[in-house]
């Protein structure tokens, strides 16, 4: 679950509300979202931290676009582009495209250079 969790906020989700907490926590989950905050479970957000700073410490910048973020995300974690691509619901063409665009921004020859 943890790593779902942490899916759906690299494609966008902002909030997750677990079903067994729905009437203890929708409504603070909805204001909290409302307001630009995440709504996870602890042991998500402390990993969405964790990977957002590795991803940050390891471009130097917080200059990717917010899809290119998404595609970093999966490119570290050695998804494939047409994995990539179903998982984001584009086009292979697309994430090849940016995964292009990663590699340059990072100054990286192709993505077995995000391994070492």
């Amino acid at each position: 679950m943890l790593n779902e969790e942490i899916r759906l906020v690299c494609i966008g989700v902002h909030g997750i509300v677990s079903e067994q907490n729905v009437e203890k926590d929708l409504v603070n989950a909805v204001d909290s979202v409302a307001q630009g905050g995440l709504w996870l479970s602890r042991s998500a957000l402390a990993e969405y931290v964790n990977r957002k700073n590795a991803r940050t410490i390891y471009s130097g910048s917080d200059h990717f676009t917010t899809r290119e973020e998404q595609i970093f995300f999966f490119l570290s974690r050695g998804f494939s582009n047409k994995e990539i691509g179903k998982t984001l619901r584009i086009s292979e063409r697309t994430v090849k495209f940016h995964v292009s665009n990663v590699l340059q921004k990072l100054n990286l020859e192709s993505r077995w250079d995000l391994a070492g």
